[in-house]
């Protein structure tokens, strides 16, 4: 099989319509029929300012990043906009 992979990152608190991005954006993969995919929560990470964040007991939920990714075949990948409706 050849395709693509595709990396999304999100806020752990980051919602549309109530749920969690996450989780709408797996939703969103599924109903379009991508081959797989898979949500990672960060363990740590730094973004543009450069503060470690770590998963701890008093880290701020919004602090960590969830990683979504899917495995498309060429096919979806061209249909890739579609994902964000």
């Amino acid at each position: 099989m050849h395709g693509s992979l595709l990396r999304l990152y999100a806020h752990e608190d980051q919602r549309h319509h109530g749920k969690p991005l996450w989780a709408w954006l797996l939703a969103q993969g599924n109903r379009l029929g991508l081959q797989g995919g898979t949500a990672f929560k960060a363990m740590a990470g730094f973004g543009r300012h450069p503060a470690l964040h770590e998963a701890r007991f008093f880290e701020f939920v919004s602090a960590l990043a969830v990683q979504v990714e899917f495995i498309a075949t060429a096919q979806h990948a061209q249909q890739r906009p579609a994902l964000l409706h």
